[in-house]
This record gives structure tokens, sequence and C-alpha cells, in this order.
């Protein structure tokens, strides 16, 4: 782990987020060198001191956005096919990553991330659909609930029986929020190590006490260490199934409230892409939710997900065929 952490931190003064190490015969030899040396340092030192209290936001989201294109770069870089930094480390690296404000740099990120593959005609300008989810996933949810309601396996049987009052409700008003429940349930993942349930409850946390949330916040980071999921970044559903009161994005001891499930799960998918981090026990989950946002099939981008589930694009079929 320190080796790599020097890697980086290596990396980093190459590509200019840090300043050059200087000792020995490289110490800067006039003041005018010493001067430049101590501004470039002040210039980006504020993304990586442990002592935030003495930075700004407005400083530090400005630095953080001058250096986009170096550090995804080296988030994304490769070395015999195997990527050189981990997410963990580079999150590690990065100190305003520890602070409340991390979930917005990261959506920065995702924006500067997505641009480029516009750019590079990967993605097209108007199949950008983040507001889709939001406002029309709830007429989607109907199509695929009738999915569920034909749809066989434990799981979905005990789902089904659990919640047959909310599937039997006028108008089907609460198709939205079960659909977001039942989608790991239906989902058949290539992992054969974990069960659906499993999954379901890797995709997000569903707390129906508030009183319990800190707690069960807490035994969760356990459970996704049990899953291997080193980067801890996920959703928080506070409430009954039908009456969600409270919605979170956890990361880094941070939790951030958001206006509805939807929003979360985008705000969520967005972080994850910003830092390579796609939890490989629902990796297929975030998959269908990247085609359903972008319409951006797998592989297409190192910072998107790489691996092809099946699973995501027979749904996606399924539901046009609805």
């Amino acid at each position: 782990m320190y080796g790599a952490y020097r890697e980086i931190r290596r990396k980093f003064r190459k590509a200019g987020i840090l300043p050059p190490k200087q000792k020995g015969k490289n110490i800067a030899k006039s003041s005018e060198q010493s001067a430049e040396v101590n501004y470039f340092a002040g210039f980006y030192e504020c993304l990586v001191d442990p002592d935030r209290e003495k930075y700004n936001d407005i400083i530090v989201g400005a630095r953080w956005k001058d250096t986009t294109e170096a550090r995804l770069d080296i988030l994304i870089k490769t070395e015999s096919r195997r990527f050189v930094i981990t997410p963990e480390i580079y999150v590690e690296s990065f100190e305003c990553l520890k602070d409340q404000s991390c979930m917005s740099m990261l959506e920065s990120d995702f924006e500067s991330i997505v641009d480029k593959l516009v750019a590079a005609n990967k993605i097209k300008k108007d199949s950008r659909k983040e507001k889709f989810f939001e406002l029309h996933w709830p007429d989607l949810s109907k199509k695929f609930m009738k999915v569920i309601k034909d749809a066989r396996g434990a799981e979905i049987a005990a789902f089904k029986l659990e919640n047959d009052h909310l599937l039997q409700a006028k108008n089907n008003i609460h198709d939205g929020i079960l659909s977001l429940f039942a989608l790991p349930l239906y989902l058949l993942s290539n992992n054969k190590s974990y069960s659906k349930t499993e999954v379901a409850e890797a995709f997000f946390l569903h707390v129906e006490d508030v009183a319990d949330l800190d707690n069960r916040i807490a035994s969760h980071k356990e459970t996704l260490e049990t899953y291997s999921v080193p980067l801890q970044l996920f959703v928080v559903l506070v409430g009954p199934i039908d009456k969600i009161s409270n919605s979170y994005v956890v990361f880094n001891n941070f939790k951030k409230a958001y206006s509805s499930p939807y929003k979360a799960i985008e705000t969520c998918f967005k972080c994850h892409v910003a830092l390579r981090s796609w939890p490989t026990i629902c990796e297929h989950v975030w998959l269908f939710i990247q085609l359903i946002l972008f319409d951006l099939p797998a592989n297409k981008s190192l910072h998107f997900v790489l691996k092809s589930h099946a699973c995501a694009k027979n749904l996606i079929l399924k539901l046009s065929e609805e």
C-alpha cells in the first residue's frame, strides 16, 4: 500500500499536481527559483495538505478543476493490462476527498469525463439522459414491474410475497420505488459467488427506522468489506419501502442528502465513474443504470463499467418490447 502511495505521488509530481522534490543538488539555488517552487506548492497543495482549514472551498474547487485531465489520466493509466493506481490509493492521496465537498468534486470530474466522451463521439450529445432517470424512471418502472410479475426465482417470489399489498396498489403508484428494490433481485450476474439477496444489499442500504441510521451504516461498511468492496461508496434509503423519507450517498464517512432515491442513485453512479470504482458484486446492476442513462455499452471507456453482463442488455431489450 505504501509503495503504491509513493508511486502515485511520483506520478502527481510528473503531471504537475505536486511540486517536484527539492533535495541535495536539486534544491533551488536562487530566491527566484525558491519563490517559484513555493508558489507551485501553494497552488496545488490545497488538494493534498492534511490541514484543510487553511484553504477555502472556492480555492480547492478551482485547483481541483485545474488538475482534472492530469488526475484522471493517472487514474486510468494501465501497464500490462492492469491499472497502475487503485481507486482506494487515489482517494487516499487527496485530502480534499475526505471532507463534505468530495461528492461535488467527483461530480465535476464526471462531467469532464462525459464531455470528453462526447467530443470523441463515444457518447452522442443528445443521449445524455441523467434527467431521464429521475423524471421518467417511474414510467419505465411500470414496464419493469410487468416483467417482475411474470418472473420466477426464490428471491423474486419472496419479494412479491412481502410487498404484495404494494404491488396491488391502485394505479401502480409504488412501481417506481419497488422496481429499484426488485432490480438486483431480477438480474442474474455472471458472478456466482454472491446470492441475489447479497447483490441487493450491496447495491444500496435500506434503513426503515431513521433512529437506526448511523448504526446500520456502520454495520453496512463491515458487510461491504466481507463482499470485497474496499472503496465504500453507496446509497442509503430511509423509511418504509412505500414511504422513503430520506435518500443519501455515503462516501468517506460523509453522507449527503438528495431529493429522491433516483437522484441519490444517479449521483452515486457518477461518483463511481469519476473514481473508476465498480464493486464487483453489483457491477451488473450499475451496468444496467449505465445503459439507461447513456446507452453506453461496457468496455467503451475505462471509467465506466468495463465488463459486459448479458443480463443487463437482455433486460433493456425486454423493456423495449413491453
